[in-house]
Protein backbone atom coordinates (compact mmCIF):
# COMPACT_ATOMS: atom_id res chain seq x y z
CA UNK A 1 0.00 0.00 0.00
CA UNK A 2 1.40 3.38 -1.02
CA UNK A 3 2.05 5.84 1.79
CA UNK A 4 0.84 9.41 1.49
CA UNK A 5 4.17 11.05 2.30
CA UNK A 6 2.85 14.60 2.02
CA UNK A 7 0.05 13.81 4.47
CA UNK A 8 2.48 12.28 6.97
CA UNK A 9 4.78 15.33 6.74
CA UNK A 10 1.78 17.62 7.22
CA UNK A 11 0.66 15.71 10.32
CA UNK A 12 4.19 15.81 11.76
CA UNK A 13 4.31 19.57 11.26
CA UNK A 14 1.04 19.96 13.15
CA UNK A 15 2.29 17.73 15.99
CA UNK A 16 5.55 19.69 16.20
CA UNK A 17 3.63 22.96 16.20
CA UNK A 18 1.40 21.81 19.09
CA UNK A 19 4.40 20.49 21.01
CA UNK A 20 6.37 23.69 20.61
CA UNK A 21 3.76 26.42 20.93
CA UNK A 22 0.91 25.10 23.12
CA UNK A 23 0.53 26.74 26.55
CA UNK A 24 0.83 23.35 28.28
CA UNK A 25 4.13 22.61 26.54
CA UNK A 26 5.50 26.05 27.34
CA UNK A 27 4.57 25.62 31.00
CA UNK A 28 6.13 22.14 31.10
CA UNK A 29 9.44 23.48 29.75
CA UNK A 30 9.49 26.60 31.88
CA UNK A 31 11.83 26.99 34.84
CA UNK A 32 10.79 28.96 37.93
CA UNK A 33 11.73 32.63 37.76
CA UNK A 34 15.00 33.11 39.62
CA UNK A 35 15.39 36.44 41.37
CA UNK A 36 18.71 38.17 41.92
CA UNK A 37 19.47 38.45 45.65
CA UNK A 38 18.94 42.21 45.65
CA UNK A 39 15.98 44.45 46.29
CA UNK A 40 15.81 48.20 45.76
CA UNK A 41 12.53 49.50 47.10
CA UNK A 42 9.92 47.66 45.05
CA UNK A 43 12.32 46.81 42.20
CA UNK A 44 13.04 43.10 41.76
CA UNK A 45 15.54 41.83 39.21
CA UNK A 46 15.47 38.39 37.59
CA UNK A 47 17.89 36.21 35.69
CA UNK A 48 16.94 35.73 32.06
CA UNK A 49 16.31 39.42 31.52
CA UNK A 50 17.78 42.89 30.96
CA UNK A 51 17.47 46.01 33.10
CA UNK A 52 18.26 49.53 31.82
CA UNK A 53 19.50 52.36 34.05
CA UNK A 54 19.73 55.93 32.75
CA UNK A 55 20.61 59.36 34.03
CA UNK A 56 22.42 62.54 33.19
CA UNK A 57 26.25 62.70 33.57
CA UNK A 58 27.30 62.51 37.21
CA UNK A 59 23.98 61.14 38.48
CA UNK A 60 25.61 57.97 39.82
CA UNK A 61 24.70 55.38 37.16
CA UNK A 62 28.04 53.57 37.17
CA UNK A 63 28.33 53.77 40.96
CA UNK A 64 24.84 52.30 41.47
CA UNK A 65 25.44 49.32 39.17
CA UNK A 66 28.85 48.63 40.74
CA UNK A 67 27.27 48.89 44.21
CA UNK A 68 24.61 46.34 43.25
CA UNK A 69 27.08 43.92 41.67
CA UNK A 70 29.67 44.08 44.45
CA UNK A 71 26.95 43.74 47.12
CA UNK A 72 25.66 40.52 45.55
CA UNK A 73 29.19 39.10 45.71
CA UNK A 74 28.78 36.75 42.74
CA UNK A 75 31.14 36.74 39.72
CA UNK A 76 30.34 39.49 37.21
CA UNK A 77 31.70 40.88 33.96
CA UNK A 78 31.63 44.66 33.55
CA UNK A 79 32.02 46.17 30.08
CA UNK A 80 33.29 49.68 30.72
CA UNK A 81 33.07 51.41 27.36
CA UNK A 82 33.88 54.87 28.72
CA UNK A 83 36.08 54.53 31.83
CA UNK A 84 39.35 52.64 31.82
CA UNK A 85 39.40 49.26 33.56
CA UNK A 86 41.83 50.46 36.25
CA UNK A 87 39.41 53.26 37.23
CA UNK A 88 36.60 50.72 37.65
CA UNK A 89 38.87 48.58 39.85
CA UNK A 90 39.80 51.60 41.98
CA UNK A 91 36.11 52.55 42.29
CA UNK A 92 35.32 49.07 43.59
CA UNK A 93 38.21 49.24 46.07
CA UNK A 94 37.05 52.68 47.26
CA UNK A 95 33.46 51.59 47.88
CA UNK A 96 34.37 48.27 49.55
CA UNK A 97 37.19 49.60 51.76
CA UNK A 98 35.29 52.87 52.37
CA UNK A 99 38.32 54.97 51.47
CA UNK A 100 37.63 58.20 49.51
CA UNK A 101 37.90 57.59 45.78
CA UNK A 102 40.20 60.57 45.15
CA UNK A 103 42.57 59.15 47.76
CA UNK A 104 42.53 55.73 46.11
CA UNK A 105 43.09 57.29 42.66
CA UNK A 106 46.35 58.95 43.78
CA UNK A 107 47.52 56.08 45.98
CA UNK A 108 50.52 53.99 44.92
CA UNK A 109 49.67 50.45 43.87
CA UNK A 110 51.98 49.02 46.55
CA UNK A 111 50.04 50.89 49.24
CA UNK A 112 46.72 49.61 47.88
CA UNK A 113 48.05 46.03 47.88
CA UNK A 114 49.19 46.54 51.46
CA UNK A 115 45.67 47.57 52.47
CA UNK A 116 44.17 44.63 50.60
CA UNK A 117 46.38 42.13 52.48
CA UNK A 118 44.31 42.85 55.58
CA UNK A 119 41.09 42.08 53.69
CA UNK A 120 41.37 38.46 52.56
CA UNK A 121 37.62 38.21 51.99
CA UNK A 122 37.68 41.22 49.68
CA UNK A 123 40.67 39.83 47.72
CA UNK A 124 38.60 36.71 47.07
CA UNK A 125 35.78 38.94 45.82
CA UNK A 126 38.14 40.85 43.50
CA UNK A 127 39.07 37.55 41.86
CA UNK A 128 35.41 37.19 40.82
CA UNK A 129 35.15 40.58 39.13
CA UNK A 130 36.05 40.89 35.45
CA UNK A 131 36.33 44.13 33.48
CA UNK A 132 36.61 44.68 29.72
CA UNK A 133 37.10 47.88 27.72
CA UNK A 134 36.01 46.48 24.35
CA UNK A 135 33.36 48.50 22.51
CA UNK A 136 32.94 46.14 19.54
CA UNK A 137 29.63 44.28 19.75
CA UNK A 138 30.89 41.00 18.29
CA UNK A 139 33.71 40.96 20.83
CA UNK A 140 31.23 41.74 23.62
CA UNK A 141 29.03 38.79 22.60
CA UNK A 142 32.01 36.42 22.33
CA UNK A 143 33.27 37.52 25.75
CA UNK A 144 29.83 37.04 27.33
CA UNK A 145 29.65 33.49 25.95
CA UNK A 146 33.11 32.65 27.30
CA UNK A 147 32.20 34.13 30.70
CA UNK A 148 28.93 32.16 30.84
CA UNK A 149 30.87 28.95 30.18
CA UNK A 150 33.01 29.87 33.18
CA UNK A 151 30.05 30.34 35.52
CA UNK A 152 29.43 34.11 35.24
CA UNK A 153 25.74 35.08 35.30
CA UNK A 154 25.84 38.84 35.92
CA UNK A 155 26.89 41.35 33.28
CA UNK A 156 26.88 45.12 32.81
CA UNK A 157 27.42 47.28 29.72
CA UNK A 158 28.32 50.90 30.49
CA UNK A 159 27.06 52.42 28.35
CA UNK A 160 24.90 51.17 25.47
CA UNK A 161 25.34 54.15 23.15
CA UNK A 162 29.10 53.57 22.84
CA UNK A 163 28.79 50.06 21.36
CA UNK A 164 30.06 49.81 17.78
CA UNK A 165 29.33 47.27 15.05
CA UNK A 166 30.81 47.20 11.53
CA UNK A 167 32.18 50.71 12.01
CA UNK A 168 28.87 52.22 13.16
CA UNK A 169 28.14 53.56 16.63
CA UNK A 170 24.81 52.55 18.20
CA UNK A 171 24.19 56.13 19.39
CA UNK A 172 23.93 57.24 15.77
CA UNK A 173 21.80 54.34 14.50
CA UNK A 174 18.54 53.45 16.33
CA UNK A 175 18.08 50.32 14.20
CA UNK A 176 21.54 49.10 15.22
CA UNK A 177 20.76 49.75 18.88
CA UNK A 178 17.53 47.77 18.52
CA UNK A 179 19.43 44.87 16.94
CA UNK A 180 21.99 44.98 19.76
CA UNK A 181 19.30 44.96 22.45
CA UNK A 182 17.45 42.10 20.74
CA UNK A 183 20.60 39.99 20.60
CA UNK A 184 21.43 40.72 24.24
CA UNK A 185 17.91 39.80 25.33
CA UNK A 186 18.08 36.50 23.42
CA UNK A 187 21.35 35.66 25.16
CA UNK A 188 20.00 36.70 28.57
CA UNK A 189 16.95 34.45 28.15
CA UNK A 190 18.74 31.45 26.62
CA UNK A 191 21.63 31.52 29.12
CA UNK A 192 19.53 32.57 32.15
CA UNK A 193 21.78 35.54 32.95
CA UNK A 194 21.05 39.15 33.87
CA UNK A 195 22.47 42.08 31.91
CA UNK A 196 22.53 45.61 33.35
CA UNK A 197 22.48 48.25 30.60
CA UNK A 198 23.67 51.77 31.47
CA UNK A 199 22.25 54.44 29.17
CA UNK A 200 22.45 58.11 28.37
CA UNK A 201 19.28 60.19 28.28
CA UNK A 202 18.09 62.34 25.42
CA UNK A 203 19.33 65.91 25.85
CA UNK A 204 15.83 67.32 26.37
CA UNK A 205 15.08 64.76 29.10
CA UNK A 206 18.18 65.16 31.27
CA UNK A 207 16.59 67.67 33.66
CA UNK A 208 12.93 66.61 33.51
CA UNK A 209 11.53 65.41 36.83
CA UNK A 210 9.10 63.03 35.17
CA UNK A 211 10.30 61.40 31.97
CA UNK A 212 8.62 58.74 29.84
CA UNK A 213 9.88 55.50 28.34
CA UNK A 214 11.32 57.40 25.35
CA UNK A 215 13.76 59.32 27.55
CA UNK A 216 16.65 56.95 26.85
CA UNK A 217 18.91 58.18 24.08
CA UNK A 218 18.91 56.37 20.75
CA UNK A 219 16.00 53.94 20.68
CA UNK A 220 12.80 53.03 22.52
CA UNK A 221 14.09 49.44 22.44
CA UNK A 222 16.08 50.22 25.57
CA UNK A 223 12.83 50.14 27.53
CA UNK A 224 10.79 47.88 25.26
CA UNK A 225 13.23 44.98 25.60
CA UNK A 226 14.08 45.53 29.28
CA UNK A 227 12.19 44.03 32.18
CA UNK A 228 13.12 47.03 34.33
CA UNK A 229 13.87 50.61 33.21
CA UNK A 230 15.00 53.22 35.74
CA UNK A 231 16.18 56.85 35.60
CA UNK A 232 18.42 58.32 38.33
CA UNK A 233 17.78 61.91 39.47
CA UNK A 234 19.37 63.96 42.23
CA UNK A 235 17.14 65.41 44.92
CA UNK A 236 16.74 69.19 44.59
CA UNK A 237 16.85 69.70 48.35
CA UNK A 238 19.00 66.89 49.79
CA UNK A 239 22.29 66.52 47.96
CA UNK A 240 23.08 62.92 48.89
CA UNK A 241 19.65 61.53 47.96
CA UNK A 242 19.15 60.03 44.51
CA UNK A 243 15.63 59.29 43.26
CA UNK A 244 15.08 56.22 41.12
CA UNK A 245 12.17 56.91 38.77
CA UNK A 246 10.83 53.51 37.71
CA UNK A 247 9.53 53.76 34.14
CA UNK A 248 9.02 50.04 33.71
CA UNK A 249 8.89 47.14 36.16
CA UNK A 250 7.64 43.98 34.47
CA UNK A 251 7.57 41.96 37.70
CA UNK A 252 6.11 44.60 40.00
CA UNK A 253 4.67 48.10 40.34
CA UNK A 254 6.11 51.37 39.07
CA UNK A 255 4.67 53.24 42.06
CA UNK A 256 3.92 52.43 45.68
CA UNK A 257 1.73 53.88 48.41
CA UNK A 258 4.73 54.68 50.59
CA UNK A 259 7.28 55.82 47.99
CA UNK A 260 5.13 57.26 45.18
CA UNK A 261 6.60 57.11 41.68
CA UNK A 262 10.26 57.19 42.68
CA UNK A 263 12.52 55.39 45.15
CA UNK A 264 14.84 57.59 47.24
CA UNK A 265 18.25 56.07 48.00
CA UNK A 266 21.27 57.51 49.78
CA UNK A 267 24.48 58.15 47.87
CA UNK A 268 27.92 58.39 49.46
CA UNK A 269 29.81 60.61 46.97
CA UNK A 270 33.26 60.34 48.58
CA UNK A 271 33.36 56.59 48.04
CA UNK A 272 31.03 56.65 44.99
CA UNK A 273 28.76 54.11 46.61
CA UNK A 274 25.17 53.24 47.47
CA UNK A 275 24.95 51.16 50.62
CA UNK A 276 23.27 47.74 50.64
CA UNK A 277 22.42 45.58 53.66
CA UNK A 278 21.92 41.82 53.77
CA UNK A 279 18.29 40.86 54.34
CA UNK A 280 17.33 38.11 56.73
CA UNK A 281 14.69 35.58 55.72
CA UNK A 282 11.57 37.38 54.57
CA UNK A 283 8.36 36.45 52.82
CA UNK A 284 10.10 37.39 49.57
CA UNK A 285 13.22 35.33 50.21
CA UNK A 286 16.78 36.18 51.14
CA UNK A 287 18.64 38.98 49.47
CA UNK A 288 19.99 42.47 49.79
CA UNK A 289 18.08 45.62 50.57
CA UNK A 290 19.04 49.21 49.94
CA UNK A 291 20.08 51.18 53.03
CA UNK A 292 17.75 54.23 53.05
Amino acid sequence: MDMDVKKIVSINKVDNFLERYSANSILARAKPGEMLPVRIGYIRLYYGSISTWGGYPGSGKTSLILSILTSIGQPFLYFSLELQDIEIVRRIISMKLKIPFLEIMTMETEKIMELLKEKNEFINLLNKFYISNTINFNEIIDTIRIAVNNGVRLFAIDYAQLITSDGSMSAEDPSLLYSIMSTLLNIAVSQNIHIFIVSQLRKNDTMKKNADINAFFGSASLTQLSSVAVILRKDDQIGDIIHLQVLKNRYGPTTSKDLGNSIPIRFYPEILSFEFNILENTDEGEGFDIDF
